[in-house]
């Protein structure tokens, strides 16, 4: 039976395992109890200071999917609808370890039903926001759940107290925060990093083989079948995006992993808006 010093726990949709999360470069991000929760690994702070690049792109991004319900309102008043509803799926079970209530109102998918003066249903749209992984994309909305087309007017007391519909729109800082934090999520973030050496060490510790460290490296020869003939564990890995620090009980045949977190104000200056993926990421740029 392997003697695994780390213990099994669920971080952005992916079974991994749980350690004291440690900052690189980044401010230090956990403190107290929180320290040892991995979900400190993706905690995007609030003070970054966007460039002016970024919230240029970040207007770009949000323009697109307005523009999408801005579409479908227009169609919605074309076919004769005067009063719209929302009718909500069930959220993406990928969010449901995601930390998302830290940056977007509802992540649910809805439909827009629209209904004319008879209230007879005479439209249904498509989902929205489009299927994407991309969590920033929930924050352009409509904005009630009911809402009425109808235009105020004076003479229709109706108009009156009417909630007019709008689509909601955040702030630049905002969706690039969540993009931020949903870009951590599609890159599986600091905890893929360390899950290949992981599994390395795992099979070379279960066979009992014979292993020696040098420096931050672990040789294991057994995992040349295995492996493709890399016998090789990389103990350490550090880079703007995170990374991980294992240590390795010799005697006890055991290890535990650090991780560092990204080092968020870093990845912020790489914010790019990329209309093919509809989303916006923060790939460093590397030469």
């Amino acid at each position: 039976m392997l003697k695994s010093a780390v213990t099994v726990a669920t971080l952005l949709g992916l079974t991994t395992t749980q350690v004291t999360a440690t900052t690189s470069l980044a401010a230090d991000l956990c403190s107290g109890t929180q320290a040892k929760t991995a979900q400190c690994l993706t905690n995007v702070p609030k003070d970054i200071s966007w460039s002016t690049k970024a919230l240029s792109d970040a207007s770009i991004a949000q323009e697109y999917f307005k523009s999408k319900l801005s579409t479908e309102l227009k169609a919605q008043k074309s076919q004769g609808a005067v009063r719209l509803e929302k009718s909500y799926s069930p959220a993406d079970p990928a969010f449901s370890s995601t930390d998302w209530r830290n940056y977007v109102q509802d992540i649910r998918p809805y439909k827009i039903k629209g209904f004319d003066s008879n209230n007879r249903l005479v439209r249904i749209s498509e989902t929205f926001p489009e299927p994407t992984s991309f969590m920033a994309a929930s924050m352009i909305r409509l904005g009630n759940n009911k809402c009425s087309l109808k235009e105020f007017n004076i003479f229709d007391f109706g108009t009156w107290w009417q909630t007019s519909c709008s689509i909601e729109t955040p702030s630049q800082s905002d969706f690039l925060r969540a993009s931020l934090r949903s870009w951590l999520r599609m890159t599986d973030g600091p905890i893929s990093f360390a899950s290949f050496p992981q599994q390395q060490l795992d099979l070379c510790f279960a066979m009992k083989a014979k292993f020696k460290i040098t420096g931050k490296q672990l040789s294991c020869p057994s995992l040349s079948k295995y492996f493709n003939s890399q016998t090789t564990a990389n103990l350490y890995f550090l880079d703007s995006q995170g990374g991980y620090e294992i240590t390795v009980n010799e005697k006890a045949i055991t290890y535990t992993t650090k991780y560092f977190a990204p080092d968020f104000y870093t990845l912020a200056k790489y914010a790019k808006w990329d209309k093919q993926l509809a989303t916006i990421t923060f790939t460093p740029i590397t030469y």
